[in-house]
């Protein structure tokens, strides 16, 4: 596994040294951690491991369009409403919990147009892995 140096002050490097001890984790595992939480979990096939949040965005990719820019796009209302009559959710649910948390991992990007809102794509899916037996589908 590749290694990341990173400077710190003394006194913070004493302090992280502590916490790791304290709560019986390696410095590697600790900082490991705290990246998943920034930039999210991601399986091989760059599916969030979290499964409903695969379940989402593997619907999304697969209801894509390319738009401006080249930009992998879906529209919003029609894929909210999708993924609520899919996953048997709630529309406002699936926004302000599933797709706001996609969008704070950046896998979505929420864009605006003349006549319509988008979600951009960010992440593309290893399509090898995503297929349709796959069991998170």
């Amino acid at each position: 596994m590749p290694r990341v140096n990173a400077r710190l002050p003394a006194n913070k490097k004493e302090l992280f040294t502590q916490y790791c001890e304290r709560i019986g984790k390696t410095q590697s595992d600790v900082i490991n951690e705290m990246i998943d939480d920034v930039i999210g979990k991601q399986t091989e096939d760059n599916l969030p491991n979290d499964e409903t949040l695969a379940k989402i965005y593997h619907t999304l990719w697969n209801m894509r369009e390319t738009g401006y820019g080249g930009n992998l796009v879906v529209e919003v209302d029609e894929s909210e409403s999708k993924l609520a009559n899919s996953l048997n959710i709630p529309k406002q649910t699936i926004r302000s919990r599933y797709l706001s948390k996609l969008r704070s991992m950046d896998y979505i990007t929420l864009r605006t147009g003349i006549n319509n809102v988008w979600y951009q794509l960010n992440v593309p899916l290893n399509e090898q892995l995503t297929n349709p037996n796959n069991d998170r589908q």
